[in-house]
């Protein structure tokens, strides 16, 4: 017996568990698929599995309640939070723990009998050939994005005459592909060779495995296959459906039961659209239908730059002594992750004993819309609070001190108390304005409430409008402020200093945002360059051109699900720079539930400045509609008082797919004071 399960051998007496018995009286129930002489072949064979994560763990323990008597597993790896949704190891009191260590033992756990030797450095040149030493077969448990180890390990298989069995998951179903040692082998099916970079490889090898693509039509786009980075989606149910069919295909291959179909055969499996397929792809990868998916595949993917803001590492810290350089820097970093106008990026930062200082950055704004600073600090609050919000990742909790006025900073002070790390620092740098359309599918009232909380917890009020004529009128609200806003020079000057023609335009500045971005079509972008000399716009609009930006704004929020009204008790500088955290703490409360959001800004900054200064802050042909557009706004939201209270934002939220584009900051040091 192993030494592994000396504590056991009371138990073991008790239930009368022998080596010899131990297939009798442990696995009954599978006699009638399996006969006796299939369990003895099982209990004498050895299977080797690279890997024990996502399908490895499963495959060890699947094979281990099959019957199978001995194993070779590797990997190099430890358990971590993220391995929860899909690794069978993955446990709270796991975590940390070398994955080999925990699968061996809970593998044992099933059949203390068992013969398992481990290699917890993973597989490589060194060791190939001991992993390999007395196997029956090979199962494919590695990471996808490993082609260079893959085909270390096929090829010295095949050498062996051992037979190879790969099932991954592939959303919510799996695909499953055997090599025979005396057929087709790998680098033929998938078309691989030596000296192929490993981009290409793994490209070969996602598509080589797909028959067909119906994960693309449950696949959230910005989470989907990113074989640049080396990311992808994994869920539980396809790593069990894997196990399934790979432990399936060995108990066949180690029976010697019939019907095996070894490469090119590919089966897929997927339960979400109800398909499966059985498919000879007769020449692999060198197919002519596979070398144009693989053409279009490359055209689209290789050298693809990063799309949206990417999340670096949190840098490593215990929360013991001054906050370090660069844990600082990755708040700093976090806080720049905030809306501003028009990507206008209006802060300025400083580093101080025991916390930060951030302000507006005087004259940075120029904008119509920034009047008094409203939206400059409405901004600074959204970085108080992605900053505050970042710090709760390393347990800081945060002690603020509001500006009184917009030329004072507000101050965020780190404080020794430990807290939770706050749920939403896992969205802070995918929170993204979507401007397409939302669709009207009602949202669920527990989103809804969640944001509400989201606002309440910074002193801020939020009210939902949902029934579609209160919509309709909103959309005629949002018609008649941009109908305003393309006849003011000033806004139109500002917005079109902001556009860049591409992504790596939008890369290099650093703000702004790009047409993708604005998922402007190409008759638009022609539109768009046309108008922007103001002189060519204003002679547009005196034919009737401002209807078309307009309506394209009346047609946006009358495709949402809700809109939202947020608001702050009074108009102080303290008040609206806490609408501004509200805000922010709404935003990302909806990234985190998967929503779209798009801020509607116009009619609020209309109304600050309208208050204060009168109409006549409004040249003649304008003024009439901003007031067709707040009686809009009072006829849906009849108990809030405009005229005293603080109107934050106005901003519409449903379901969309996200952006073909993201937009980008600028690096720190050009927002840090001496």
């Amino acid at each position: 017996m192993d030494p592994h399960n000396i504590e056991w051998s009371d138990t073991l007496k008790k239930w009368g568990l022998t080596p010899e018995n131990y297939v009798l009286k442990a696995l009954p129930r599978n006699l009638g698929v399996l006969s006796r002489n299939d369990q003895a072949r099982l209990a004498r064979r050895r299977v080797a599995i690279a890997g024990m994560g996502g399908v490895g763990g499963l495959h060890l323990i699947t094979l281990a309640r099959a019957g199978v008597g001995a194993f070779h597993i590797s990997d190099f790896d430890r358990f971590e939070p993220a391995n929860f949704n899909r690794q069978y190891g993955a446990r709270i009191p796991t975590l940390g723990r070398p994955k080999t260590d925990v699968l061996r033992a809970d593998a044992l756990a099933v059949n203390p009998f068992l013969d398992i030797r481990s290699f917890d450095r993973g597989i490589n040149a060194e060791n190939v050939d001991a992993f390999l030493d007395g196997v029956d077969l090979f199962l494919d448990g590695l990471d996808f994005f490993v082609p260079e180890v893959r085909r270390l390990v096929y090829g010295r298989a095949r050498e062996k005459g051992i037979p190879v069995v790969t099932a991954g998951p592939i959303g919510f179903g799996t695909v499953a592909l055997v090599f025979d040692p005396r057929g087709m082998s790998f680098d033929e099916y998938f078309d691989m060779h030596d000296g192929m970079d490993p981009f290409e490889q793994m490209l070969r090898f996602y598509i080589g495995l797909l028959p067909k693509y119906w994960l693309t039509a449950y696949t959230v786009r910005r989470f989907g296959v990113d074989l640049a980075n080396k990311s992808g989606p994994s869920t539980p149910m396809g790593c069990l459906l894997a196990s399934a069919l790979a432990a399936t295909e060995i108990v066949r291959i180690l029976t010697g039961r019939p019907g095996l179909k070894p490469a090119p055969w590919c089966l897929q499996f997927d339960p979400y659209v109800r398909g499966m397929i059985l498919r000879r792809l007769r020449w692999g990868n060198r197919g002519p239908l596979q070398r144009l998916k693989l053409w279009v595949a490359r055209k689209k993917l290789r050298g693809a730059k990063p799309l949206f803001r990417s999340a670096p590492a949190a840098p490593a810290w215990n929360g013991e002594g001054a906050v370090p350089p660069p844990v600082m820097e990755h708040i700093l970093n976090a806080g720049l992750q905030a809306p501003s106008g028009d990507n206008i990026q209006p802060w300025a930062m400083s580093v101080r004993e025991g916390g930060v200082e951030i302000a507006v950055k005087k004259n940075s704004d120029p904008s119509f819309f920034n009047f008094e600073e409203r939206a400059a600090l409405i901004s600074l609050g959204a970085v108080s609070e992605n900053i505050r919000v970042a710090a709760s990742v390393y347990g800081l909790a945060t002690r603020l001190e509001p500006p009184v006025d917009v030329s004072r900073p507000a101050r965020i002070f780190f404080e020794q108390r430990r807290v939770a790390e706050d749920p939403l620092a896992s969205i802070l740098w995918e929170r993204e304005t979507n401007r397409r359309p939302h669709g009207k599918t009602p949202l669920d009232p527990e989103d809804l409430s969640a944001m509400v909380d989201a606002a309440a917890a910074r002193g801020a009020r939020l009210r939902w409008s949902v029934e579609r004529k209160e919509i309709a009128t909103l959309a005629d609200m949002a018609y008649w402020a941009d109908r305003a806003r393309v006849l003011l020079r000033e806004c139109h000057e500002t917005l079109y200093k902001a556009f860049r023609s591409n992504i790596d335009d939008a890369r290099r500045s650093g703000d702004g945002f790009s047409y993708g971005n604005l998922l402007v079509r190409w008759d638009q972008k022609l539109f768009l360059k046309a108008t922007r000399p103001w002189s060519v716009m204003r002679a547009l609009n005196a034919l009737g051109a401002g209807n078309v930006v307009a309506n394209a704004s009346r047609d946006s929020m009358a495709a949402s699900a809700a809109v939202g009204l947020l608001t702050v008790p009074d108009e102080t500088v303290a008040s609206v720079f806490r609408g501004g955290e509200a805000f922010e703490r709404v935003w990302l409360t909806a990234a985190l539930s998967g929503l779209a959001f798009q801020p509607m800004a116009s009619l609020p900054f209309f109304w600050a400045r309208w208050k204060s200064l009168g109409e006549e802050a409004f040249p003649p042909e304008a003024r009439g509609h901003v007031a067709r557009a707040m009686e809009k706004l009072r006829a849906v939201f009849p108990g809030e008082d405009f005229d005293r209270g603080g109107l934050v934002m106005l901003f519409r939220v449903g379901h969309a797919p996200g952006l073909p584009e993201g937009t980008f900051r600028r690096p720190l040091p050009t927002f840090l004071n001496a």
